[in-house]
This record gives structure tokens, sequence and C-alpha cells, in this order.
């Protein structure tokens, strides 16, 4: 078996932070001029892959963000559903759980809720509402909060791109 190499340290792109645009007044990731820049302002470039967090088995999805980390990702798209009963992401406290093993392994987690993308609610604005609102729980909103400045948050995925 070959050794995994181990994951080189975070490369900046610019020798100095890009401001915040004004009216931005968030406190993580932000987009000027085309591009996407962390919480200090460095330019970010995702490095990454999809990993499911929805169906199959909770625990090996969990167990598996130690080997997406090897791969030399700095983000995932964390893929989530809140209407699965048996999802392994359908509740904010394992949402966090998850959130916060990919920050453990260095990885921006971009969450996002695919249960609007995969039906035929993709094209109802009341879906859309719906996932914001599961999003806007006290429970979701405290981590989310915590961790603002290390994650993306994508509210639902190509909600209106399937036409």
């Amino acid at each position: 078996m070959r050794p995994i190499e181990p994951l080189e340290s975070r490369l900046f792109l610019s020798a100095d932070p890009v401001p915040r645009p004004g009216y931005n007044t968030g406190t993580g990731f932000f987009v000027t001029g085309g591009k996407v820049y962390d919480a200090n302002g460095y330019e970010f470039i995702m490095k990454g892959l999809n990993h499911n967090q929805w169906w199959g088995n909770a625990t090996n999805n969990l167990n598996a963000i130690d080997h997406v980390a090897r791969t030399g990702a700095n983000a995932v798209r964390a893929v989530f559903n809140y209407t699965d009963p048996s999802s392994g992401s359908n509740t904010p406290a394992k949402r966090r759980t998850i959130v916060e093993r990919y920050l453990a392994n260095n990885i921006v987690p971009v969450v996002e809720d695919h249960s609007t993308t995969t039906s035929a609610l993709h094209e109802d604005p009341a879906a859309l509402a719906a996932v914001v609102d599961q999003w806007l729980l006290p429970d979701n909103v405290s981590w989310l909060q915590q961790y603002e400045s290390k994650i993306i948050l994508n509210i639902a995925n190509d909600l209106y791109g399937k036409r």
C-alpha cells in the first residue's frame, strides 16, 4: 500500500488581502470582481468534490470525510436533505457534526440542501421558501453563525436550473 502524502499548507494566491466590499456586511466568504475570497480577504479557488451526506450509510459517509481530506480538496459540497427521515443529515445536530468533521480536516464545507433539486419541487418558489425556513430554525442558526467565517451555505443547489 502506497503511503498517503500529507496535505500541503494553504497557498495564498495574492500577497495582500482584498478588502470586503462595503455593501457586504457578512463575516465569511465573499465575492468581488468575479472572484471568491475567504473571510480574511484572500482569494479562494475551490478544489474539491461532491460528498453525499444524504443517502446510504450515515456512519460511513461521516467517516469518509477523513479520507476525502487526503485527496487535496480544500472544499466539498456536502449534499444534505431535510425531507428524507432516513437521511444522515436531516437534523441540525447531524449537520453540525458533519460540518465540524470537514472543518477538523481543513476542508471548507459548501453545505446545501438537495431536497428540492431532485424532485418536482425544483421550480416551485414555495419549495425554496421551505428550504430557507429549515435553515432559519434556531438550532441551525446557532451553529451556522458560529462557523459563518469558515463555511459556504448553498441554500438550494440548482433550484431553478432544471428546465
